[in-house]
């Protein structure tokens, strides 16, 4: 069956046309290619002696022929119906894989009798990479501090904390030669017990940075994190309360939530003045909800998830942290009245 010759477009639609920085296509009722904008030409590399007068099925090697595609087509004059935001992807032999965008309606054409159908093709492939080269960023950003955490961890357990170590055992050795009764022999004794405490220090720092116990179980290190914690800023009561929470994660994953964790209790070390700290996890019908709580002086809500401002950057990155495990994070306080720092990790895609 010859093609048939469709109407041409009218001068001021194809003007209009071709104002349109997106592809664009007008179709006949048949669904052959009226015209189209430069940029539909420039987009998918084809000539308008290639594309003009052929099916829209027929273009580009019949990359066009979707069955799905082709039905909501077919039903658009005939129905009186439009196409929105239909999205399809392709690989194009000329320009590689492409997510595109398809919209159509019915253009009236009454001096001609006939309606046609202007189609709009979006491109969407390069703001999609851009997305998800953005949602990739906070990972490498959490990846990078990873890396720093142990650098920094062993240069403390290496330099610092060794040098350290052989200082207090140096000086327990000039302590035991002194004379009992050196008046100074006192001092010495309590420069002991200050670079003990040094030492304590760093060891708590240093498993602050890169928590070892994670390969004992995430409850384990958990557990050992809060009691180090409650001894460190004297907590009078602490609370750990964790259920079947072990084995549910991935290593990089349980690095998360120990994280968050950790982040809540450093705000409470510097911000809360608390007496008492609860921890709590447990293993849920199809997720496992955590939850850090203090019962110290609290603070207004009122824009302190803001990155940068005070405490927002902390609790910006426990956000980010428990986005990146599928999950959400909840945080509420009232002045004089603590806080409490929830977040839930959806077990679907983890099982």
């Amino acid at each position: 069956m010859p093609n048939k010759k469709p109407e041409p477009t009218p001068l001021h639609a194809q003007a209009v046309i071709e104002t349109v920085r997106g592809p664009l296509l007008v179709l006949d009722g048949d669904l052959r290619v009226i015209s189209a904008n430069h940029s539909f030409y420039e987009t998918f590399q084809v000539s308008p002696v290639e594309a003009e007068n052929r099916l829209i099925y027929d273009l580009v090697d019949r990359q066009w022929d979707i069955p799905e595609l082709r039905r909501l087509l077919e039903e658009i004059l005939p129905k009186r119906t439009q196409l929105n935001d239909y999205e399809v992807s392709y690989h194009f032999p000329q320009i590689g894989l492409r997510t595109l965008v398809i919209n159509a309606r019915v253009l009236p054409q009454e001096d001609i009798g006939k309606n046609l159908i202007l189609l709009s093709i979006e491109d969407l492939t390069e703001r999609q990479q851009a997305d998800e080269q953005l949602r990739a960023l906070p990972s490498q950003l959490l990846a990078a501090l990873e890396d720093e955490r142990k650098r920094l961890a062993l240069e403390l357990h290496d330099a610092i904390g060794q040098n350290l170590l052989s200082l207090k055992l140096r000086l327990a050795s000039i302590y035991k030669q002194l004379p009992q009764k050196l008046p100074q022999l006192e001092e010495l004794g309590d420069a002991r017990d200050f670079i003990t405490n040094i030492i304590e220090q760093v060891r708590y720092i240093s498993y602050s940075l890169v928590p070892p116990l994670l390969d004992l179980g995430l409850s384990h290190a958990i557990y050992k994190l809060g009691d180090e914690f409650c001894k460190y800023f004297d907590i009078e009561v602490c609370t750990i309360n964790l259920l079947e929470i072990d084995g549910l994660f991935s290593k990089e994953e349980e690095i998360h939530v120990f994280r968050i964790i950790q982040e809540s209790l450093a705000n409470i070390g510097k911000h809360a003045h608390a007496s008492e700290v609860k921890i709590e996890g447990k293993q849920q019908e199809d997720h496992v909800s955590f939850m850090v709580a203090d019962n110290g002086k609290g603070f207004k809500m009122t824009g302190v998830l803001i990155c940068g401002r005070g405490r927002g950057l902390g609790l910006s990155s426990m956000r980010e942290r428990a986005r990146l495990l599928g999950g959400s994070l909840g945080i509420t306080s009232q002045e004089g009245h603590g806080t409490k720092i929830s977040f839930t990790i959806p077990l679907s895609k983890k099982l």
